[in-house]
């Protein structure tokens, strides 16, 4: 015979120089009480106060559900983008390997920011949420001067943790069903023209260490955190080992998406190599060494130096805004001119890292990087008879 348990038990507990009211929640699925909070009342008088106790954990009741369609949504969520939520645990055992810190964190981030100042979202359980609810915060966050862009992000947000609530009998429907994200505005990012790498290349060297970090980007075709992450060990004399990914708050990772891989390490790239090894008198550590030698150059160096660098080439600030060129676009210029220079697709797809040749597809950018006027002198020279 199974035993009722109340939702909640109140208990006093001293606080400096009182005592205050507790309450603990019972968790059915674990058949205990397993979570604590503080109601913020001190015992005070004949009857301490105890009512006003009760009602305050009657208020958070609706709140700290656990797992169950009456549990306050916006707790769920919160409880859901923690790194020892459920669902990161048996993600963790399916993929083999943790998720991102950071996308938990931006996650959380979203929440805060945006998803819990909507009022029709405060107070809500995880089964009173409905589709119409999650379009008109869409409108609202319109309204709000919030991009498509970062609508999606929320809806992403909300829509994996319901997703997982409806796939355990948590919730009986999912109301992310009839949601279609907002439409966004895809911008093509703006890589560099065969002119002006050679620009670039030809140019004098005026910081080895900026030069450097452009270099890797669109000559070896390292991420950004991959280029952090970067150390002297992964250096062989012609062949670079991508084996590391340095991200804030988590530190040294492997690449993303597991993209282990080797690529040449062409003339120009070595010759500051072995400049930079020569200024620092070590060659230990990270390439591009930050205030110590436990971390390297923070995110702001390596977007400085590419400004820096195509501002001496003529390309100033704002053509770069306008161009859409950011350091993952040296990224998109690797793939480019890998495969302008007569590479075939398999190789350029095994140096990028790509899992799919439809994703180094996105990352060729032909219409910038050919020149349509040596394309019809070649084709003239080759019509021309006799």
């Amino acid at each position: 015979m199974k035993t009722k348990h109340a939702p909640y038990s109140l208990y006093k507990k001293r606080v400096g120089t009182g005592f205050h009211w507790y309450v603990r929640f019972w968790d059915f699925r674990e058949r205990r009480y397993s979570l604590h909070r503080a109601t913020g009342i001190e015992t005070s008088g004949k009857k301490g106060r105890k009512g006003e106790a009760e009602q305050m954990a009657n208020n958070l009741l609706s709140e700290v559900g656990f797992n169950t369609c009456g549990q306050g949504m916006l707790h769920y969520l919160k409880a859901f983008w923690q790194a020892d939520s459920q669902y990161f645990k048996e993600a963790e055992i399916q993929c083999g390997r943790k998720l991102s810190e950071a996308y938990i964190t931006q996650s959380s981030d979203m929440i805060r920011l945006h998803i819990a100042h909507y009022k029709p979202f405060q107070g809500i359980t995880l089964s009173g949420l409905t589709s119409s609810m999650v379009k008109d915060f869409m409108v609202w966050g319109a309204e709000r001067g919030m991009s498509n862009m970062r609508i999606n992000r929320a809806l992403q947000v909300m829509r994996v943790p319901l997703r997982y609530a409806a796939s355990r009998g948590e919730i009986k429907t999912d109301p992310f069903l009839a949601v279609k994200n907002a439409r966004e505005t895809w911008r093509e990012k703006g890589v560099l023209t065969v002119e002006e790498l050679r620009k670039l290349l030809e140019s004098p060297v005026e910081h080895t260490e900026r030069r450097l970090c452009v270099l890797v980007g669109i000559l070896c075709g390292l991420r950004i955190g991959e280029a952090r992450g970067l150390q002297w060990k992964d250096l062989d004399e012609d062949i670079l080992h991508i084996k590391s990914n340095y991200q804030p708050h988590e530190g040294l990772k492997g690449p993303k998406f597991d993209s282990y891989r080797n690529v040449p390490l062409p003339k120009a790239v070595r010759r500051l190599l072995i400049d930079l090894k020569e200024a620092r008198g070590k060659d230990t550590g990270f390439v591009f060494q930050g205030s110590t030698e436990s971390c390297p150059r923070c995110l702001g160096f390596f977007r400085n130096a590419l400004i820096a660098e195509l501002e001496g080439i003529g390309i100033s600030l704002d053509e770069q805004r306008r161009r859409n060129i950011t350091f993952h676009s040296l990224r998109h210029c690797f793939v480019s001119i890998n495969r302008l220079a007569g590479l075939n697709d398999f190789i350029v797809q095994s140096l990028a890292g790509h899992k799919s040749a439809k994703m180094m597809e996105r990352y060729s950018h032909a219409n910038q990087v050919i020149r349509l006027d040596v394309c019809g002198q070649t084709l003239d020279k080759f019509l021309v008879i006799g």
